[in-house]
């Protein structure tokens, strides 16, 4: 997952985002950073794959909305930009919008089970299904808009997870991880405990962001949901264009 970028706030790992650009990384608006490590694969060691560079800028959606999460999207301009190479290569951004029943991938360091947590050192990934808009609105009818993507295997088991968990690192005093992706042990798929900001690949396009579900993540019938990134395009682009 050359894309995946691990963000940091001082030593505390807070969410994944995504490279689109050699300095851009699109993330959820409800986290924060000032460190972006891109090439990352083993968080606990040094690889000498990663690239760290500082956030020059943050750009949240305005009218991104903390309470419903809508609009749950920010734009990390990078202070230097990223060498491109076999670890460290751009995600494309969609072209449309993806359709139900399309295969996708979440990737993140976020807990592999749950309500327990475990944080796995290493970068997981897994492949859940995009389900249909009515499908999503009867599941969440209280948040869920049209600017949302829900994704997940409905009888549990892998999900991006979005609660924080800590563990010690010969690296750094504490790594603290809080982004959406749980492969767990409950047999289904969805994101929410451990990989806010994460990407959503379908089809090689970045067509989601990891931003909330249940507390508990994998639940039957609980999918993950997802900022559609095809409905921010203009907003993406006039963004960087003008930054």
């Amino acid at each position: 997952m050359p894309w995946q970028a691990a963000l940091f706030v001082g030593s505390q790992l807070n969410c994944g985002g995504t490279l689109i650009a050699k300095d851009w990384v699109v993330t959820a608006a409800h986290c924060h950073v000032n460190c972006v490590r891109l090439g990352e694969h083993n968080i606990k060691h040094l690889d000498w794959t990663e690239q760290l560079r500082l956030s020059k800028k943050t750009i949240r959606h305005p009218r991104y909305n903390p309470a419903s999460k809508d609009n749950d999207i920010m734009l990390i301009k990078l202070l230097i930009p990223a060498n491109f190479n076999k670890d460290v290569q751009p995600l494309d951004l969609p072209t449309s919008c993806p359709s139900p029943g399309d295969e996708c991938v979440i990737s993140g360091w976020g807990t592999t089970k749950s309500p327990q947590l475990y944080f796995p050192p290493v970068l997981h990934c897994g492949n859940i299904t995009i389900l249909s808009q009515e499908k999503c609105r009867s599941i969440y009818p209280r948040y869920y808009t049209d600017n949302m993507l829900c994704a997940g295997v409905l009888e549990g088991g892998i999900d991006s997870c979005q609660v924080r968990g800590c563990y010690p690192s010969p690296l750094l005093p504490t790594l603290c991880l809080s982004f959406p992706l749980c492969i767990t042990e409950n047999k289904g798929k969805n994101t929410s405990s451990g990989d806010s900001g994460g990407p959503l690949v379908c089809n090689g396009k970045l067509q989601g962001i990891v931003s909330w579900g249940t507390q508990t993540c994998a639940l039957p019938n609980k999918p993950g949901v997802y900022v559609a990134i095809c409905k921010y395009i203009n907003w993406i682009r006039e963004t960087m264009n003008n930054n």
